[in-house]
C-alpha cells in the first residue's frame, strides 16, 4: 500500500521504519528537519565536538519497552546515565538533592535546620500517600493544586520540590504546574519510579546523541521523507485518502497522523465525530528552551 505519515518524530519516523519493509511510505515534516523531540546540539569545547541533546535524552527498559525493542533492532549504540534533580530555592538559598542520603541535605548547615527537616518528612509522606491515592476514585477529579490543599503539604514542600520537580519532568511553567491533573502526575511518578529515594529504574541514553538513532531509523526510506512540507489538508476518497501539500493533491490508500492533535485536527477536512472529540481533549504548552555554560546559574555545593 501507499501510507502517508504526518510527522516525523518517533511516533512517524517509527511507524514509517516498520511499515516501510512492506509498503511504500512517504513522510511529511513542516519542519526542515526530521527528529521532532530527538534534537542534538554539537558545541565545541576545547577543539573537542561535544553531541548535547536538548530534548529526548534518557530511557529505561522498563517504562520504554517499544522503544528499547527499535534501538536492538536498529543496533542502536547505548550507555548507562545517571538522571538526578537538584534544587536551588533562592528565597532561603537552601540547596539539596536527590542522590542519595548525604544530597538530600546538599549544605552542612541544613543537618541542624528543623526547617530542612520538616520539608524531607513531608517529601517522604507525599511519596507514601502518592501510591495509594492511585487506587482512591476520590483523587482523579482534583487538580495538583487541589491534592497539595487537601493533603496539607506546606509551602517549603511545593517551592523546594513538589513545583520544580514536576514543572521540569512535564516542561510547564512553574505558575501554571498546579493546575495539572495530579494523578495523571502520580501516576507518572509511580511508573518512573520517582516515588521513592532508591527506586528508580536504570536510565540509559544514546552514545554520540539521539541524533544517532534518527540516521539509522531513516537511513531506509531517506529519499521518502519531504521536510519543509506541511500538509494543508487530507480528506477521505472512495479509493483511499487526498493528501495537499506543495506537492500538491496526492492519492494514498493511508494516512497516519503523527503530529501534534490540534494540528492533526485542523488537516482534516471531514474529521468524524469521534475524531474531533478526540483531537480536541489535547492541550500543548510551548517551552523555550536555552543551552548554556553560565556557572553563574548552576547549584553552588557541588
Amino acid at each position: 500500500m501507499k501510507i502517508a505519515i504526518v510527522g516525523s518524530g518517533i511516533a512517524g519516523l517509527g511507524c514509517a521504519w516498520f511499515l516501510h519493509q512492506r509498503h511504500q511510505v512517504t513522510v511529511f515534516e513542516a519542519d526542515a528537519r526530521v527528529g521532532g523531540h530527538s534534537h542534538t546540539v554539537v558545541v565545541d569545547e576545547d577543539g573537542a565536538d561535544i553531541p548535547i541533546d536538548t530534548g529526548f535524552m534518557v530511557y529505561n527498559e522498563v517504562t520504554y519497552p517499544h522503544l528499547t525493542r527499535l534501538f536492538r533492532e536498529l543496533k542502536v549504540p547505548t550507555m548507562p546515565t545517571a538522571m538526578s534533580f537538584s534544587v536551588h530555592h533562592g528565597p532561603s538559598g537552601v540547596e539539596w538533592n536527590g542522590g542519595g542520603l548525604s544530597q538530600l541535605f546538599g549544605q552542612r548547615k541544613n543537618w541542624l535546620n528543623l526547617r530542612h527537616w520538616r520539608f524531607l518528612l513531608q517529601l517522604k509522606r507525599f511519596n507514601s500517600e502518592a501510591v495509594a491515592a492511585l487506587d482512591e476514585p476520590r483523587w482523579a477529579p482534583m487538580s495538583l493544586g487541589e491534592y497539595v490543599e487537601a493533603r496539607g503539604y506546606g509551602r517549603d514542600f511545593l517551592e523546594r520540590y513538589l513545583i520544580p520537580m514536576s514543572s521540569a519532568v512535564w516542561s510547564t511553567p512553574p505558575q501554571k504546574m498546579l493546575e495539572f491533573p495530579a494523578t495523571t502526575l502520580l501516576r507518572f511518578w509511580h511508573n518512573h519510579g520517582f516515588l521513592g529515594l532508591n527506586t528508580q529504574h536504570p536510565w540509559r541514553t544514546v552514545v554520540g546523541g539521539s541524533r544517532q538513532y534518527v540516521e539509522r531509523l531513516i537511513e531506509p526510506f531517506r529519499s521518502r521523507i519531504h521536510t519543509s512540507t506541511p500538509v494543508q489538508s487530507a480528506r477521505r476518497a472512495p479509493d483511499g485518502v487526498m493528501v495537499v501539500s506543495s506537492r500538491g493533491e496526492e492519492r494514498y490508500d493511508r494516512l497516519i497522523l503523527a503530529s501534534h492533535a490540534p494540528a492533526s485536527l485542523k488537516m482534516l477536512d471531514d474529521p468524524t465525530p469521534l475524531e474531533r472529540e478526540i483531537l480536541s481533549c489535547f492541550e500543548y504548552q510551548p517551552n523555550d528552551v536555552r543551552l548554556h555554560t553560565d556557572e553563574r546559574v548552576m547549584p553552588q555545593v557541588k
